[in-house]
């Protein structure tokens, strides 16, 4: 996968490059690389997608939200009963 390197992307795909190049927005240059080089080169594709699927697993699925969901009442909870602002 490629990507631009703006607003909520780069958290979605991740900035350690193992499941997407991430270009600079209007940097026609860089996608031209980065296409090329995804293009070239079929096992990076292959474990760029199964990163990208994991990743996804991982961060952003029904059950990695509700657990995440989940921790931040404990923590609110955990500081409303020492006193402390939310």
């Amino acid at each position: 996968m490629i990507a631009s390197d703006t607003a909520a992307l780069p958290e979605v795909v991740g900035r350690d490059g193992k499941a997407a190049i991430l270009v600079a927005p209007g940097n026609v240059a860089a996608l031209s690389a980065a296409i090329h080089r995804l293009l070239g080169d079929p096992a990076r594709r292959a474990a760029m997608s199964t990163a990208a699927r994991r990743r996804a697993v991982e961060k952003f699925s029904w059950r990695a939200t509700a657990a995440a969901t989940v921790d931040v009442y404990r923590e609110a909870i955990a500081m409303h009963r020492e006193g402390k602002p939310c």
